[in-house]
């Protein structure tokens, strides 16, 4: 008769003075069938007392800001077990740190802004050769590569030096003011998710260092955003983000000081540029202006299908809303708001109400109060921005590894 033969497990330790965080992480981990957690501590002195009594496969540590001193204890740590594979979650780190996590032992090093999902991956993957000091002579550059390439870093995260830090002092920044948002890393529609679905109340977008494949939500949502970049933009680059839909611009080295309040203003309608590179913008606007000033501004034209859809707009209406008012296909309403963006030189619906209005294009027998359909237009179009973000945490992130 033969006998089975046992599950083999990962053996994981859980290090974190936040309670939160370790509880969860702890408790994430355990329901896994191939993951064993032997235990959780709060201080980083009581990881080797708990190592030695339980003898882990893999630790987590929690750096946090101090990745440069939790280096130190990784090495007093793999000097005693030599065989441990050491997961170290950091939220700042500087190229300093990096070389001495990494000189350390460290095996893999994974910003908090990662998630669960990353942590499972280190967990679960087979475990792996430490980073030491190679008899070859690899130098600290070498090793920090090598490390945060097998943490599954990407070559432009590497490249930037601290993965993801602009973007963590941003998440940073949302969870000190609890106000709730959604993280969303993946580019692509977002009008089907549950939290755009059922919110209460306005959205308001925060991209950080957005690519061509970020700005479609945008529009997507008909929200507002702030645009939040690492390197300077020079004029054209800020008209674009202007036109994209960007209500305000903030550098990244003054998202602490600066984000939350743009935010708030940006929730209120508001647009929110620095005055300093909008002067070259509002420059070429205006000798623009001045060369067309002898002439009548040029009307769009606009067809009948196209008035139609306006019109729906300006009621605030869905795109299903609008597909079922009109007998059309809801594809068909796209279609057509794509082609009357166009023709507006707008975005997103918001833009293309404040130039409809500019041009008199609204229905002047539209549904409106007592002040005029005009005004209620424009009302109607600044609620889309008339608060902060709201909605339900995203379902796809981990919201204890940002101490959400």
């Amino acid at each position: 008769m033969s006998v089975p033969a046992a599950r083999v497990t990962v053996r994981v330790a859980v290090q974190s003075p936040r309670r939160l965080l370790r509880d969860t992480l702890a408790a994430c981990l355990a329901v896994r069938p191939e993951i064993t957690v032997i235990g959780k501590v709060a201080e980083p002195g009581d990881i080797f007392a708990l190592c030695e009594l339980r003898r882990p496969d893999v630790v987590i540590l929690d750096a946090g800001v101090r990745l440069g001193e939790m280096a130190a204890r990784v090495r007093t740590l793999l000097r005693h077990f030599p065989g441990l594979n050491v997961i170290t979650m950091y939220r700042e780190a500087s190229e300093q740190d990096l070389a001495a996590a990494c000189r350390a032992g460290v095996a893999s090093l994974l910003p908090e802004s990662h998630g669960l999902a990353a942590v499972l991956a280190l967990v679960k993957r087979s475990k792996g050769r430490h980073a030491r000091q190679a008899e070859g002579g690899l130098t600290d550059r070498e090793l920090e590569i090598i490390v945060l390439t097998g943490s599954g870093h990407s070559v432009a995260e590497i490249a930037a030096g601290q993965p993801g830090a602009t973007l963590d002092r941003v998440v940073t920044a949302l969870i000190a003011s609890r106000l709730p948002f959604v993280l969303v890393r993946v580019p692509g529609p977002v009008a089907d998710t549950h939290w755009a679905r059922w919110h209460r109340g306005p959205l308001v977008a925060a991209l950080v260092d957005p690519g061509p494949r970020d700005w479609p939500v945008v529009a997507e949502l008909g929200i507002p955003a702030v645009l939040v970049h690492s390197s300077p933009l020079d004029p054209p680059e800020l008209a674009e983000a202007l036109a994209s839909g960007a209500s305000a611009l903030v550098a990244a080295d003054r998202v602490d000081a600066h984000f939350l309040s743009v935010l708030r203003m940006v929730g209120q309608g508001y647009l929110v540029v620095d005055s300093m590179p909008m002067r070259p913008l509002i420059g070429a606007v205006r000798a623009r202006w001045d060369e067309r000033a002898s002439g009548r501004a040029e009307l769009p034209e606009l067809t009948s299908r196209e008035s139609d859809i306006l019109r729906s707009l300006a009621r605030g209406h869905s795109i299903r809303q609008t597909a079922r008012a009109l007998g059309i296909a809801p594809k068909t309403v796209e279609n057509v708001q794509t082609r009357l963006f166009r023709k507006l030189g707008v975005r997103n619906r918001s833009g293309a109400l404040a130039v409809a209005d500019a041009f008199g294009l609204l229905p002047a027998h539209a549904p409106a109060a007592a002040d005029g359909a005009a005004a209620g237009h424009r009302q109607a179009a600044a609620q889309v921005a008339a608060s902060p973000p709201k909605g339900f945490p995203s379902p796809e992130g981990f919201p204890s590894l940002s101490g959400e």
